[in-house]
């Protein structure tokens, strides 16, 4: 029964594997659009006035464009992060501990992360809630009175689907995790579970 058990889970933590690998390496290419739209942005403020052709862009669309294009980036790219062990971890502490005492430990803290998680991801979705009564996809319409009204709408919509996107790759890979932690825990002490 535990054996069944531990390779369904690992056939899971696989399946997770290679989700956040092929989202996190897709997303890592995102950085060359993003700095070509900023630099774009610089080029069009800065030359396009002497042709006499006029664009969407000021000076002050330049940083909230290049921000939220950013933010999108990093929001897309945590749950990548995690799964690479890019963020900080307490290895230090846990380096004198067994394996199962590390996959208990793992385990309590991501019961916070979860908490943590959630939280945020109901803000998240408070906010998608509000700006869909809000109409903000009626301003991105053909019909805008200006493009840049456009423009604005499209990067908050941007935003609001990158959220959701982007916690639920965390949520999977901090799923991934603890389901690692929980394979540790029914094979004993022998290993790192994969």
């Amino acid at each position: 029964m535990m054996a069944s058990i531990k390779k369904y889970l690992i056939r899971i933590l696989h399946a997770i594997d290679t989700v956040s690998d092929a989202v996190g390496k897709t997303v890592s290419f995102l950085i060359i659009p993003i700095m070509l739209v900023a630099l774009a942005l610089i080029i069009f403020r800065r030359l396009l006035p002497y042709t006499g052709i006029t664009i969407w862009t000021a000076a002050d669309e330049e940083l909230p464009t290049s921000a939220i294009l950013l933010s999108v980036y990093f929001t897309l790219g945590a749950g990548y992060a995690l799964h690479t062990h890019a963020f900080i971890n307490y290895d230090l502490i846990q380096a004198r501990f067994s394996p199962v005492i590390k996959a208990w430990l793992t385990i309590a803290t991501y019961i916070l992360f979860f908490i943590a998680f959630g939280t945020v991801a109901w803000m998240v979705t408070q906010d998608l809630v509000a700006a869909i009564q809000d109409g903000i996809g009626v301003v991105a319409g053909p019909g805008s009175p200006t493009p840049l009204m456009r423009l604005e709408a499209y990067m908050q919509i941007l935003t609001l689907l990158a959220w959701p996107a982007g916690l639920s790759l965390l949520l999977l890979e901090g799923a991934s995790r603890f389901i690692e932690a929980l394979v540790v825990i029914l094979q004993g002490d022998t290993g790192n579970g994969r």
